[in-house]
């Protein structure tokens, strides 16, 4: 009975391994000219991406890191979009603003009470 009941439990753990899928939260820039003769200010944005339900990518814009709506957004997409367990990759550029360690670590913090686990590549 026990050896059933162990094996019926890596079933089930395979299984939600095998179906966490991976988000990927990104770093970009707002482009455009300027209508002024000013020089340009870029805005650093954090694009979300994930797939709805009939599979097309539909992109979630934050203009700040582990801001309230990002939070909203991702507890909202746990169970609906990102499965428990999942992974979340932050992939920043290397030549835009870099959140703090405190933002990443808060939203680090953030993820683990939703299930799921933010990884940040490479880091700055």
């Amino acid at each position: 009975m026990k050896t059933i009941t162990l094996f019926l439990l890596c079933i089930t753990l395979t299984t939600a391994a095998a179906s966490a899928k991976d988000y990927h939260l990104m770093t970009t820039q707002l482009r455009g000219a300027p209508a002024s003769c000013t020089p340009a200010k870029f805005p650093v944005v954090y694009v979300l991406l994930f797939s709805n339900e009939n599979g097309f990518p539909v992109p979630l814009v934050y203009t700040k890191f582990d801001s309230e709506d990002m939070r909203l957004d991702l507890r909202n997409l746990v169970g609906h979009g990102i499965a428990l367990g999942g992974v979340l990759h932050f992939d920043p550029q290397p030549d835009l603003e870099f959140p703090t360690s405190a933002q990443i670590q808060s939203l680090t913090d953030y993820c683990k009470t939703l299930g799921i686990t933010l990884v940040v590549s490479g880091t700055a």
